[in-house]
């Protein structure tokens, strides 16, 4: 069974306003966040249980040189992203996005 990898609609939004955040503040460095990001989700969809869980079954990994964690949940086939978040951000407000999950 070939999985699949969605990204909550809030998560999408923390991706796109991080990448601006980092290509306007730091010298076209959105491109190698991205880059960041797109690895670590190759990876994720690769092998999603491999990375560690909370009681809720919410899994989560960090960017090597970026300080974000990325929040998933994975129901085969499917890894939910719940959360690209910078580690600086009140850690639980994505949590309710758990709820959009079906």
């Amino acid at each position: 069974m070939e999985k699949k990898l969605i990204l909550h609609p809030e998560a999408e939004k923390e991706l796109n306003a991080s990448y601006d955040w980092h290509q306007n503040n730091r010298k076209n460095s959105g491109d190698q966040f991205l880059n960041q990001v797109d690895l670590k989700l190759i990876e994720i969809l690769k092998k999603p249980e491999s990375f560690s869980v909370d009681e809720d079954g919410v899994r989560w990994t960090g960017l090597s040189k970026f300080p974000y964690h990325i929040f998933y949940i994975f129901k085969a086939p499917v890894v939910w992203i719940l959360a690209i978040w910078h580690t600086r951000r009140k850690p639980d407000d994505w949590r309710k996005r758990k709820d959009d999950i079906e």
